[in-house]
């Protein structure tokens, strides 16, 4: 039985055991919970606001409504910066915004960069990127990205894949594939298109190229069903149409004739048509001179492309037609563009007035933020100013620059030292012949020659750059052969110091610090060119961001002595002069008899401190010397007198004291005396309540500190 009884505790025991534990394990999985689910609770949140943002991206997106789809694809990836979808919206909105390249880059390879795609997937993006690659210039990059595994062989792919591979030269390649593409997607004209207009485009291009005539042939056939979609192919078709009757000039000719009439009696307009017409002898000379009369006088048509006008002059021979044409250019107010790099993407435009050049723009990998813009006077160009370097360049008699100014630094150099222009203003051979007139564009030079900071240093006769030592404020310095002679600082435009260099080295400088127009303060400068390190924090503040390795003597300056003159008499109320070792000597001047008043010598190692002040009354020098700010000794005029502290106040006896609460009458008489915040000094007449004998006392007070002493009668 007490077997029993002793299995039944054992198993009441291990039951209770069971039970605590469970209750512990549950307490610790409950307490972590408590921690972890608000983060979980948060997290679900900001997910499903995102979530809430991408759907309502979207609809606006299906709407056009692209504002709307932009602002609310920001606002959700202020939620969820990993949604793929809401990068993708971000592009698209700001691409149909017309914003710059430059800005649908990035969201684009953020949205690249993540894998959760919801609404999209990655194949859209790539495709998208690929374009924007496309139109700035990175053929090679859109071919590599399309190319990339899984490689995309969709038919906005191949259509891309074809144009940069065009562009890199890949003339057979693009071919190929507009001939399989164009195969299984027969109804895209886009295909045919690309073709014809990328052929004719090219410098060696000849119908005698078998593999390029067969496909002409090709899409020749199929003009009528493919100019349903874009009626532009019967434009660009009728230049090849000597491919489909090499041998019957008569038959292509009617061909040409066709399909050029055809596309006019659509009522479109191109000014290709006025060059294809002409060659065609569908129409004169004058008549096709007429026909582009638009691009050159409406304002709503007057943008050219140099390639097509220069085409149109060439075929030109009737000398009435010529001059008119030169009558056209003269007076020709309207925009002509280049595309330097056969690419059909615009790289150059120019605004003309009058038949000159006025305004150019440059935007060199095409990505709608401008490498450079040019500002030009009949012509000539007057000022360059280079976006993404923050760089302005103003000419005088150009290329000969006058001023440059970057983010930071205003040069103005030296009158005909240098000679630099990003670009040329060059006759048009072709147009000039035709014309027998001068007509001028502009020539983009290939290499941009870097200005370097020494050149320019060196030509400048004044710079002016940013200082810190105010907010905003700058320093103008002038410089003659490389060499700094003056400086002026500069506060909201008003100048507020002056300084003088010898020899490229600072001597002084003046500073008005009221700003009146009146010069207080004289800071006088030593030059220690063995201890650079020791004044690098002097230099920083004084001499804002000119380069001191340009101007080496601005290393080593130190401030040697200032100069206070409130009252401008050539008298000073203060100086204070710096010692090379750390120490320091300042001196009070409280009349105007050019004699210091009072002295205060600070030495290397701060611990000691002489001062001395001249007693007015006697004209004797009391010298007080202190250790960590007591005094400890007293020189009264050669003899060495006690120094007391009194009882009552933070006062000191030089000799003896006169007596009790006299001190204090001193101290509240210098409190209310005129004078430097940190020297005054005071005569008085005091008496002894004890014993009534009178006193004369000069008292000092020196910042904190308060002296009186005795004067014998």
């Amino acid at each position: 039985m007490k077997k029993g009884i002793c299995r039944r505790f054992v198993i009441l025991l291990v039951f209770y055991y069971i039970l605590f534990s469970f209750s512990v394990f549950a307490q610790t999985v409950s307490d972590e919970n408590e921690s972890y689910l608000p983060r979980i609770s948060i997290e679900a949140a900001n997910t499903k606001t995102a979530l809430r943002c991408l759907d309502l991206a979207r609809n606006y997106l299906l709407d056009e409504q692209w504002d709307r789809a932009l602002q609310q694809a920001e606002f959700g990836l202020k939620y969820n910066a990993n949604s793929a979808d809401l990068w993708y919206i971000q592009a698209i909105a700001l691409k149909k915004l017309n914003k710059p390249i430059s800005e649908i880059l990035l969201p684009l390879q953020n949205a690249l960069s993540q894998n959760n795609w919801l609404y999209w997937n990655r194949d859209a993006a790539r495709i998208m990127l690929a374009e924007m690659y496309l139109k700035t210039g990175k053929s090679k990059e859109c071919l590599e990205l399309l190319n990339t595994s899984p490689e995309l062989v969709l038919r906005e792919a191949q259509y891309l894949r074809a144009q940069a591979l065009y562009d890199i030269g890949d003339i057979l390649t693009a071919r190929s594939i507009i001939t399989a593409t164009a195969t299984i997607y027969p109804e895209d004209s886009r295909f045919a298109l690309l073709f014809f207009s990328r052929e004719l485009m090219r410098p060696e291009f000849s119908l005698v190229d078998a593999e390029m005539a067969n496909l002409a042939t090709t899409f020749l056939k199929r003009t009528d069903e493919l100019s349903f979609e874009n009626i532009d192919i019967l434009l660009y078709a009728s230049q090849f149409t000597d491919c489909l009757y090499p041998e019957d000039k008569n038959a292509s000719k009617d061909l040409c004739t066709r399909l050029l009439k055809e596309w006019k009696a659509k009522g479109s307009e191109n000014w290709l048509y006025g060059t294809f017409a002409l060659k065609c002898g569908l129409i004169s000379e004058q008549e096709a001179l007429d026909y582009l009369n638009p691009w050159f006088t409406n304002l709503d048509k007057n943008t050219i492309e140099y390639k097509k006008l220069e085409e149109f002059a060439l075929l030109l021979n009737d000398k009435d037609v010529c001059e008119k044409l030169r009558v056209q250019l003269e007076a020709f107010s309207g925009t002509i563009t280049f595309d330097l790099n056969k690419d059909t993407i615009v790289d150059v435009g120019v605004l003309y007035n009058d038949g000159r050049p006025k305004t150019i723009v440059y935007d060199q990998n095409q990505d709608g933020i401008l490498t450079w813009l040019a500002e030009c006077d009949f012509g000539v160009p007057y000022k360059v100013t280079y976006n993404e370097k923050k760089l302005q360049i103003i000419y005088g008699d150009w290329p000969a620059i006058s001023s440059m100014q970057d983010s930071t630094v205003e040069y103005q150099l030296v009158p005909d030292t240098l000679f630099w222009s990003p670009v040329e203003i060059m006759p048009a051979p072709v147009i000039s012949s035709v014309i027998d007139e001068e007509f001028y564009i502009p020539i983009i030079k290939n290499i941009d020659e870097a200005l370097s900071t020494e050149q320019l240093y060196n030509i400048s006769n004044k710079i002016t750059v940013p200082s810190t030592e105010k907010e905003s404020s700058s320093i103008t310095y002038i410089i003659k052969n490389g060499i700094l002679q003056n400086a002026t600082w500069i506060e909201n435009s008003q100048p507020y110091a002056y300084g003088v260099f010898k020899d490229g080295i600072l001597q002084f400088r003046n500073v008005d610090v009221n700003l009146d127009g009146f010069y207080e303060i004289c800071e006088v400068y030593g030059y220690d060119p063995d201890n650079i390190e020791k004044y690098v924090p002097l230099q920083k503040g004084l001499f804002g961001t000119i380069p001191k390795s340009e101007f080496t003597q601005l290393d080593g300056l130190y401030l040697s002595e200032l100069v206070i003159d409130n009252d401008l008499n050539s008298i000073p109320e203060y100086t204070e002069l710096f010692l090379q070792n750390g120490g320091r000597l300042c001196r009070w001047y409280t009349d105007n008899d050019e004699k210091w008043d009072f002295e205060y010598v600070e030495f290397q190692d701060g611990k000691m401190v002489l001062s001395r002040f001249r007693n007015p009354v006697l004209e004797t020098i009391v010298e007080i010397e202190y250790e960590d700010g007591i005094p400890v000794q007293v020189i009264d005029n050669g003899i060495e007198k006690d120094v007391l502290k009194d009882p009552d106040s933070n006062f000191y006896w030089i000799g003896k004291n006169p007596g009790k609460g006299i001190a204090k009458k001193l101290q509240e008489k210098l409190n209310l005396t005129k004078g430097s915040g940190v020297y005054k000094i005071t005569v008085s007449e005091e008496i002894n309540e004890i014993d009534n004998n009178s006193f004369r006392i000069i008292a000092v007070c020196y910042g904190d500190l308060y002296f009186g002493e005795i004067i014998e009668r």
